[in-house]
């Protein structure tokens, strides 16, 4: 997911704001799986809006791939779709298979269990998601099939009927959420299917919804507006204070109206931030880091796992350490000077 692009800082369509939440949220998501407490009161108040963020990454994330995709999927033009599977299936492949033959290496050395057999490797790249290999993927694999699903819309469907169809989805999938039927088709499956597929239903609202807001243009109407950029910060601050809609009593994590509408909120309020304000060299480190996002979300995983190995995670300051690592990392597979390589990290 790109967070616009451009050049020049007088006519830079690049969105800081977009960026910025990028990289908060790639660090929310190394807190969702390494940040252990026993209960809230044992955080700290000052820390405590990063855990109220932690749900909100995922949502974020896929809103935002969603929203700067509405112009591509709107060309109807195969070569571009072509274009983004290959995008996407880069580092689902990529990193399945790197961290296969990394843990085999270190098992190796260190004389450990890290991997079972090929079949892990077979899993992780058939549902994006094993518990030996790299878990986090599953939402690539998601994103995947979501990008397969609105393309053939897209390309299916009239212009001027595609959002309909969308809205319809959107529909049909918050239906079979609080029903239950989509826990019911996928809860008792295995951990790898039910936490991949079950949460597709979950993640095609916020896909939807991002493509909306990208047509309807909703971030240049707050913009122009100040009663709309008020209007954007009152409600994000109502839905982080209340939590006014009915949850799913049986979900996969993500799925129920306030996640949509917090995280749709989030993603509006930080597109809006005039952060393109800020000096050059701010703006050039914003870029800088937000570009790595991609892999810090790939690598993070491997990185806390080995130190868990160790005894070395579960605090934020250790989480903060292994975001670090994973941006050195990141940064400097990119610098390999191979195209394959760009697009596992960025």
């Amino acid at each position: 997911m790109r967070a616009g692009g451009g050049n020049s800082r007088k006519e830079d369509s690049y969105n800081y704001g977009a960026a910025v939440l990028k990289i908060i949220m790639s660090f929310e998501v190394v807190l969702c799986h390494y940040w252990l407490f026993e209960n809230i009161s044992d955080i700290p108040v000052y820390l405590r809006i990063f855990n109220r963020l932690r749900m909100l990454a995922v949502p974020t994330f896929m809103i935002m791939s969603f929203y700067f995709l509405t112009n591509s999927a709107l060309t109807k033009d195969i070569r571009v779709f072509k274009a983004r599977i290959g995008r996407l299936l880069s580092p689902y492949i990529g990193w399945a298979v790197i961290y296969y033959i990394g843990y085999l290496i270190l098992e190796r050395i260190f004389d450990i269990e890290l991997v079972g057999g090929i079949q892990d490797l077979i899993c992780q790249l058939l549902f994006g998601n094993h518990t030996n290999l790299n878990p986090p993927l599953w939402f690539q694999a998601d994103l995947i099939l979501l990008t397969c699903i609105v393309f053939a819309v897209f390309y299916l469907i009239p212009a001027n009927k595609v959002f309909k169809v969308l809205f319809v989805i959107v529909f049909l999938s918050l239906w079979m959420q609080y029903s239950g039927i989509n826990y019911k088709l996928f809860g008792e499956l295995s951990y790898e299917v039910r936490y991949t597929y079950g949460r597709v239903a979950e993640m095609a609202p916020y896909a939807c919804i991002g493509m909306a807001l990208s047509h309807h243009k909703i971030e240049q109407k707050i913009s122009n507006s100040r009663f709309g950029k008020i209007a954007c910060a009152c409600i994000l601050l109502f839905l982080f204070r209340f939590s006014v809609f009915y949850m799913p009593e049986l979900n996969f994590g993500y799925g129920g109206l306030y996640f949509i509408c917090i995280a749709s909120a989030l993603v509006l309020f930080f597109m809006v931030l005039p952060i393109n304000r800020l000096p050059i060299k701010v703006l050039g480190m914003i870029k800088w880091f937000a570009r790595y996002t991609p892999g810090i979300f790939c690598i993070h995983y491997g990185i806390g796992n080995l130190l868990k190995r160790n005894g070395q995670t579960g605090n934020f300051i250790q989480c903060v350490i292994i975001w670090i690592i994973s941006v050195i990392i990141a940064f400097l597979i990119s610098k390999i000077p191979l195209k394959i390589c760009k697009g596992l990290v960025e």
